[in-house]
């Protein structure tokens, strides 16, 4: 149930990714009015689109390989960043004040589940470890 985090992302991200990087102005709160931006959005979507794509492939991966853990440690920073910049940007940013607010929480929350599924999984990985040592020893005195 807690690794539907890593899909949840997939599929906000991704769904975000693939409007920014195909139809950027239909974005009602982005202010798109040059070439510039429109292609800084549909980078910006790249980015999240790569983003989606490893949540995605993460899903279904086992709780304690590292390549998970990892992503999800860079699913924590990229969130707790951009709810930073939302929260930041509430007042005299380019999104409005509801736009910032929902998009800080959106983020909080994203992140608050990455933490939340990074902390539960530890005990896996500590049991993993020690259930491997074992192996490791005990195939090491057979030979």
């Amino acid at each position: 149930m807690i690794n539907t985090t890593f899909l949840i992302h997939s599929l906000l991200e991704g769904g975000f990714a693939l409007q920014l990087i195909l139809y950027p102005h239909t974005i009602s709160f982005l202010s798109l009015s040059d070439d510039y931006a429109s292609f800084v959005a549909r980078s910006y979507g790249a980015a999240l689109l790569g983003s989606a794509v490893t949540g995605f492939f993460s899903y279904s991966l086992p709780n304690m390989l590292p390549g998970k853990r990892v992503a999800a440690i860079g699913f924590m920073i990229y969130h707790a960043l951009v709810a930073l910049f939302c929260f930041q940007s509430r007042m005299d940013g380019p999104l409005t004040p509801t736009v910032s607010w929902a998009l800080t929480g959106l983020h909080l929350f994203m992140l608050s589940c990455f933490y939340i599924w990074y902390k539960i999984t530890a005990d896996q990985v500590a049991q993993f470890v020690k259930q491997s040592r074992k192996q490791g020893s005990s195939s090491s005195k057979s030979h």
